[in-house]
């Protein structure tokens, strides 16, 4: 019995390396299967990187291309002043002629409620003016403190 039991553990033994490297080579191969998923994460944040790279790089270009004016000055002095005050009399103008258009209303409503402003203001005051109201104050400052913001960066 003791003999069998030598002979089974004898050959039991004998498969041991053999397990041993089996379970060894196992490891090996889910080690490099890690390291290659987390190589494959890497060039895929690597990726995105480069694309937002080439985004903001797109969007410098556009920028420069905008300002492109700017950059070469003329010489002249009311040309360049003309050059420089195109956007914000844009702005003048149209602000007139939208707060002579609700002046008007103003009037109007007025004279049809018998002076009474507290359903005259109302009457004029959509949410139509609002949307026209806040997206003109975040186009101008809001475009202030996106530059500063990326100007901290």
């Amino acid at each position: 019995m003791i003999t069998l039991a030598g002979a089974i553990i004898g050959l039991l033994g004998s498969f041991l390396p053999d397990l041993l490297s089996f379970f060894k080579a196992k490891q090996e191969h889910l080690f490099e299967m890690e390291m290659m998923r987390l190589q494959i994460e890497g060039q895929e944040r690597l990726h995105t990187l480069k694309l937002e790279e080439i985004n903001v790089q797109a969007d410098i270009a556009e920028a420069g291309a905008l300002y492109k004016h700017a950059s070469r000055p003329t010489g002249i002095a009311w040309i360049e002043g003309l050059i420089g005050s195109v956007r914000p009399v844009i702005t003048y103008c149209f602000f007139g002629l939208y707060a002579s258009v609700k002046a008007s209303q103003m009037t109007l409503a007025l004279s049809a409620l018998g002076g009474d402003w507290e359903r005259a203001l109302p009457a004029i005051w959509h949410e139509q003016d609002q949307v026209i109201f806040a997206t003109i104050i975040c186009f101008w400052f809001g475009q202030r403190a996106m530059m500063k913001l990326r100007a901290g960066k």
